[in-house]
C-alpha cells in the first residue's frame, strides 16, 4: 500500500460541513440576477433554428400546395373557369357533328359533361377524413 492510497481513503472519509447560512444567503443574493431571468416559450421557438427552419418549410409548402391563402378557382364553391368550359364545350361539339345530334342533343350533352367535370373537381377538393379521426 502507497502512501497516496492512504491519503485517498482519508480525504474519502472526510464529511464536509454545509455552508453557514450567512454564506448560502450571500451566494443566493449574488446568483439572484442570473436564476430569475427565465426564457418563456416564444423566446425558446423564436431563437431556436429548427423551429424556424420548420416553419419556414411548412410555409413554403403551404405555398407550394396552393393551399394558403385559397385562391377563388380551388373553392369547392367556384364556377368552372373559362378554360375548362371552353374545352368542355368543344368536345360536346365535336360529339354532336360525329352523332349527328341536334342542337337540344348537344346542350343536354354538354351540361351533363359540366355536371361530372365538377362532380369530380369537388370530389378532389374535398379533404379525405381518417375514420380514426384527423384528416
Amino acid at each position: 500500500m502507497s502512501r497516496h492510497d492512504g491519503i485517498k481513503r482519508r480525504l474519502g472519509e472526510v464529511r464536509l460541513s454545509a455552508p453557514s447560512p450567512d454564506l448560502r444567503a450571500r451566494v443566493l443574493a449574488a446568483a439572484a440576477p442570473l436564476v430569475e431571468r427565465r426564457l418563456t416559450w416564444s423566446d425558446r421557438m423564436w431563437f431556436s433554428r429548427g423551429w424556424r427552419i420548420a416553419a419556414a418549410s411548412v410555409f413554403v409548402v403551404l405555398l407550394a400546395l396552393n393551399w394558403w391563402p385559397p385562391s377563388r378557382a380551388t373553392m369547392p364553391d367556384a364556377e368552372v373557369n373559362d378554360p375548362a368550359r371552353a374545352t368542355i364545350t368543344a368536345e360536346a361539339e365535336r360529339l354532336a357533328s360525329e352523332l349527328n345530334m341536334t342542337v337540344e342533343e348537344r346542350t343536354l350533352v354538354e351540361e351533363q359533361l359540366l355536371r361530372q367535370f365538377e362532380a369530380e373537381r369537388r370530389r378532389r377538393l374535398q379533404p379525405v377524413v381518417n375514420p380514426e379521426g384527423g384528416l
